[in-house]
């Protein structure tokens, strides 16, 4: 059984650690000898549908400001506290895991460098990491060292889109010892529903030329989503509930009840 270890950049909505993921669940497909281990700090993992041959080790949750720094989330702990928590916890999941294969999502050295403890130990190593989908500006690739984490401890730089589409290599100035590494996979392509929009508006009472939007509050914490909306935690909690509810049912193809239903369109 071959293992591969996914690191997900997660501080920040669900787009990473959906695409990741997608990921995950394309390799154990693709083949019955792999399983996955994902590593991620993304508070909202759990509600995602986990397949068989992959499980995860949740990480404490960073938060980010519009500023762009992290802090802890929901620990009365320091950043550097959490940071040291979080990678302590990655170097135990890599040893004793011991993966044949790890992908890294965007950060070569991780959120606030947590992965830097673990690379530098396996430097020695053959098993060495591969990079996922690198979306940094140049500038913050050139301050933080990327360019040279690559070259240092990459054997790969894999590359989610065509270059035909977006070029990172030129957009990003990579420098020649980086772009050689680069390898572009092409995109990542999701399952289609299991119910027709069509069908899914009904179920919603939504007209066919009627807009349908859904609103999300990321990053807040309950208190936080019930003072900006003005109403008690207890009705956020609840609403959130049975609209998760709803959303399962829909997404399996099942008529949630009226009652979710109505909560589902109360909370979109």
């Amino acid at each position: 059984m071959k293992r591969i270890l996914v690191y997900s950049h997660d501080t920040f909505g669900l787009g990473n650690i959906r695409r990741m993921l997608e990921v995950a669940r394309h390799l154990v497909q693709s083949s019955g000898e792999v399983s996955v281990l994902v590593i991620t700090g993304s508070p909202m993992l759990h509600a995602f549908r986990i397949p068989d041959r992959i499980d995860y080790v949740k990480l404490p949750c960073l938060s980010r400001n519009v500023d762009g720094r992290y802090g802890a989330r929901t620990l009365p702990i320091s950043l550097e506290q959490t940071v040291r928590l979080r990678a302590n916890l990655i170097r135990s999941a890599i040893a004793d895991f011991e993966p044949d294969l790890i992908l890294v999502d965007k950060k070569p050295f991780g959120v606030e460098d947590e992965l830097a403890g673990a690379l530098e130990a396996m430097s020695s190593s053959a098993k060495r990491p591969k990079l996922v989908s690198a979306e940094s500006t140049t500038r913050v690739w050139r301050k933080n060292g990327y360019f040279e984490a690559i070259s240092a401890y990459y054997d790969q730089v894999l590359v989610v889109g065509c270059p035909e589409v977006y070029d990172l290599r030129r957009e990003y100035d990579f420098p020649p010892f980086a772009a050689a590494k680069v390898r572009f996979c092409g995109y990542i392509a999701r399952e289609a529903g299991r119910q027709p929009r069509e069908a899914v508006r009904r179920t919603l009472g939504v007209d066919a030329k009627e807009p349908l939007l859904l609103v999300t509050l990321e990053q807040l914490s309950y208190a936080e989503c019930a003072e900006l909306l003005r109403i008690p935690i207890g009705t956020v909690m609840s609403r959130i509930s049975r609209g998760r509810a709803a959303l399962r049912a829909l997404l399996d193809g099942r008529r949630p009840t009226q009652n979710a239903a109505h909560t589902l369109r109360r909370v979109s």
